[in-house]
């Protein structure tokens, strides 16, 4: 199996939470429970339950999509066991973020549980279910927005549009990443300094050759998705 599968999606493409959480054995929310205690110990309170997406099934015509508690993504990651029986796919937005045929590129935070020091393309994160409308159905280009405002400080005022939408399945984590090509206003990338989030170390503009370069130097420091898309995107800047 590739490590990444991809789906193109149509414009505009369709995707619908589900009412109704899913339910687990006793024994189970209990294992979970004792899991969430214990990392919350080790983590001195820096950690919290939030409500999460993850995914349940795809086809032409519309993607579903439930709730679960972030908690029960956690305790997967801990026990083997749990993984198989609770099965969480969470679903997360990326993005690639051009100006002027320059490419935004972050390091992650050493606090960040996961590719802590990585480099990535910006923004990325998780849904956030603000951009989930009253019929359950979400606004990815929103949810995205939303995690460019937040994570660099780039108002979207600043964005001429969202463009190529992939879904993408890392095959090796089990989590879906909904991915498009932010296009913003040609003056952004002459930003020499920024003021990052907690997501970010630091954030920079690089052109197209200058990315090439950048992963020949740090390959083994970037987000695997990054790299990928990447790949399939260069053509397009």
């Amino acid at each position: 199996m590739a490590e990444f599968e991809i789906y193109v999606l149509p414009g505009p493409f369709e995707a619908i939470v589900e009412n109704e959480e899913l339910s687990f054995p006793e024994s189970a929310l209990l294992r979970v429970e004792a899991i969430w205690q214990e990392e919350f110990q080790k983590r001195e309170g820096h950690l919290f339950n939030g409500k999460i997406l993850q995914f349940i099934s795809a086809n032409l015509s519309q993607i579903t999509l439930a709730t679960t508690e972030y908690k029960f993504l956690l305790a997967q990651n801990h026990d083997e066991k749990l993984r198989h029986l609770l099965h969480i796919r969470p679903v997360s937005v990326s993005g690639l973020t051009v100006s002027n045929k320059k490419v935004l590129i972050g390091k992650r935070a050493t606090h960040l549980s996961t590719y802590p020091s990585y480099y990535e393309f910006a923004p990325s994160g998780t849904v956030d279910f603000s951009a989930i409308k009253e019929n359950g159905r979400i606004d990815f280009e929103k949810a995205l927005l939303k995690e460019l405002v937040e994570e660099t400080e780039i108002s979207k005022d600043h964005v001429k549009y969202i463009d190529r939408w992939i879904l993408v399945h890392d095959t090796k984590r089990d989590i879906f990443e909904f991915c498009g090509l932010i296009f913003l206003k040609p003056e952004l990338s002459n930003v020499e300094k920024w003021e990052p989030d907690k997501e970010y170390e630091k954030l920079l503009w690089l052109s197209k050759e200058e990315v090439f370069e950048h992963i020949l130097q740090h390959k083994e420091n970037y987000v695997p998705l990054s790299l990928f898309l990447w790949k399939r995107w260069q053509e397009n800047l």
